[in-house]
């Protein structure tokens, strides 16, 4: 069947690289989709920045109520229009107080909410609700794993049957061509031949002996495996 390359829209026939006709065809579009995630994540780790970036200079920084001009929190004076703010020292014990809560984990201090939520995770109420989201979690992931084992069980008990069938099929196919070996190679009878007779006689019935019994072996397991899947579908 032609077809034409989804990357460089060349006719080809049977090619084993899916919808694209070469290794080169392959290798461009893992590089362009590559590229393509190197951009969205560095469009990302941008935003991210610049988000920070706002609500730190939000965090330090606040309007003069006389001119309306953005100054830093610890002013004292309007930059602008030399207002003179009267609560510079309660604006400085507002930045200390809470740099000094984000200190404490690693946090920026303009990360309010995440301050408050780890100061909470500390706080009994705080350290009980973390424990039920682990035991729920645990429960959910149990309840997963529940799901999945039967269906991993039916797929390990048909690949132990397949592989059964098949070692079958083979001691069958095994016993038949060395059965037809035994036949022709029958030694003729005579004063010299009579120790190659009974080891001839020993194995023409020793050996279709053994691969029967093998054979019983192999099909008693494959009817077992058979009753396992059947009960692994109706539980299912």
């Amino acid at each position: 069947m032609i077809r034409n390359c989804s990357w460089c829209n060349s006719p080809f026939d049977n090619s084993v690289y899916g919808f694209y006709c070469s290794m080169k065809c392959v290798n461009e579009v893992c590089d362009r989709e590559s590229q393509s995630r190197a951009r969205i994540a560095s469009a990302y780790d941008a935003e991210n920045k610049e988000r920070s970036l706002k609500d730190e200079i939000f965090f330090y920084s606040r309007e003069c109520s006389q001119c309306a001009e953005t100054v830093k929190r610890k002013a004292k004076v309007c930059k602008e229009c030399g207002f003179e703010f009267s609560d510079n020292q309660e604006q400085i014990e507002y930045l200390n107080f809470w740099e000094e809560r984000a200190a404490k984990f690693d946090l920026k201090p303009w990360q309010m909410k995440e301050i408050e939520q780890e100061e909470f995770n500390l706080t009994p109420e705080g350290k009980q609700r973390i424990a039920e989201q682990e035991r729920l979690k645990r429960e959910q992931e149990e309840k997963e794993e529940k799901e999945r084992e039967p269906k991993q069980q039916i797929e390990r008990a048909e690949e132990q049957l397949n592989l059964l069938q098949i070692v079958w099929v083979l001691f069958v196919v095994i016993s038949v061509f060395g059965e037809l070996v035994l036949v022709f190679s029958e030694p003729k009878p005579g004063l010299d031949a009579i120790d190659s007779l009974i080891q001839f006689h020993f194995v023409r019935w020793g050996f279709p002996l053994v691969i029967f019994l093998f054979s019983w072996f192999v099909y008693r397991q494959i009817d077992e495996t058979k009753r396992r899947l059947d009960e692994y579908r109706n539980f299912k």
